[in-house]
């Protein structure tokens, strides 16, 4: 069943499906097939009620940010030539200094900067725990209190640590103390001070884009499946072999 987020998502593409602007510019066909899918099976009561604060606030930003996409995708009849940037995926951020998830055959691909602590991050991982196909790197960024410091220490010293984190902000299961060379978790910091990373969670897209704050899985989705995202990581494969 669709969440209240995905809701006001899908309002989002519709009302755009619908105007005569969009219309003349011609939306993608993917797009106004999601619109119409995902719009089909959402109850009624759905589409009126939107009463949980943190729902209302995932609402806010997922409507936002599918609004710039669309504007972005519709806006232009061809893609540019795909450009691979020399900084590389995702802007060139150092993907050792990471948490790596590879679900499914991992061939999608997005980053984040996130504090233990913080809820909107838990929020977006339980958003987000049916994506399939995808990789996901995560940048513990503890800033938020001395005691994100110590989970992040935990969970990075863990001995799976993709594990060690999913238990913690899905199942709130605490990791087990450990003891490692933790200093990567100093230079994340460092590295998300430099960057101005404010927000938690910050997403960053494969071409070096970022989103600030936790949206739906939806918008997520569409998010990374834009062209000019997949364009970009293709060119970069390309590049590489």
């Amino acid at each position: 069943m669709a969440s209240v987020a995905d809701v006001g998502a899908i309002g989002v593409l519709r009302t755009f499906y619908a105007s005569p602007w969009t219309f003349q510019t011609g939306l993608p066909l993917n797009l106004r097939a999601a619109a119409d899918l995902m719009a089909s099976t959402i109850p009624e009561h759905m589409k009126q009620n939107v009463q949980n604060p943190n729902s209302a606030t995932l609402l806010i930003r997922s409507m936002s940010l599918l609004a710039g996409l669309l504007l972005a995708t519709a806006s232009t009849a061809a893609p540019a030539d795909p450009i691979a940037p020399p900084n590389g995926l995702f802007g060139g951020l150092p993907l050792d200094l990471a948490i790596k998830q590879v679900r499914g055959n991992g061939k999608r691909a997005y980053a984040t900067f996130e504090d233990p602590d913080c809820p909107y991050c838990r929020q977006m991982a339980h958003e987000t725990i049916g994506m399939s196909d995808v990789t996901i790197y995560t940048f513990l960024y503890p800033v938020l209190s001395a005691r994100s410091m110590k989970t992040a220490k935990d969970i990075w010293c863990a001995r799976d640590r993709a594990q060690a984190w999913s238990a913690w902000m899905i199942d709130d299961v605490a990791p087990k103390a450990a003891h490692c060379d933790a200093a990567a978790l100093e230079k994340v910091v460092a590295l998300g001070k430099r960057m101005n990373v404010r927000s938690l969670p910050t997403i960053i897209l494969a071409d070096g884009e970022r989103i600030s704050g936790a949206v739906s899985r939806m918008a997520l989705e569409l998010a990374i499946n834009a062209p000019k995202v997949l364009a970009f990581q293709a060119e970069l494969e390309r590049k590489v072999k």
